[in-house]
């Protein structure tokens, strides 16, 4: 493998324009308020982007910064209680064991389903909010690949 150097740095050059994607990572992996907060910055300001962009009703578009906020909080923290993100259910005997049987609780997306946190009405923006984190996050994990590979 590369030396952790190599990783640091490429993550670090990736980081300069200080990406959305790089802001999530960094608030994803650190779980603390400076992060969450330039995370939470960034994410509300792409969403007032794309409300204005695609012509949200001014409804909408005045509470993007809620959807934005509540798709972040679930990103970050939606792991579910039952399996802990393993995505199966555990042994009776071990919990460090697990079966082979999907986590009933999440259907063994090791995440809570979002609609069981975010009002009906909600949720449609948040998940276009939620799409918005993964390809940001897609797109910078990408752009630290690349400066590996050079």
């Amino acid at each position: 493998g590369r030396p952790h150097a190599d990783i640091v740095g490429a993550a670090g050059m990736a980081a300069s324009a200080q990406s959305l994607g790089v802001l999530l990572m960094r608030a994803h992996a650190n779980n603390d308020e400076n992060a969450y907060r330039l995370a939470n910055a960034g994410l509300i300001a792409r969403m007032r982007r794309r409300s204005k962009r695609n012509n949200w009703h001014p409804i909408e578009a005045g509470q993007s910064g809620v959807y934005a906020e509540a798709a972040l909080k679930w990103w970050l923290w939606s792991t579910c209680p039952a399996c802990l993100g393993r995505k199966f259910e555990q042994h009776a005997d071990d919990a460090q064991v697990l079966t082979g049987r999907a986590c009933e609780p999440c259907s063994g997306s090791g995440r809570i389903p979002v609609e069981s946190i975010i009002a009906p009405e909600m949720l449609v923006r948040v998940r276009e909010a939620i799409m918005v984190i993964e390809i940001a996050v897609d797109q910078a994990r990408m752009q630290i690949f690349r400066r590996l590979q050079r």
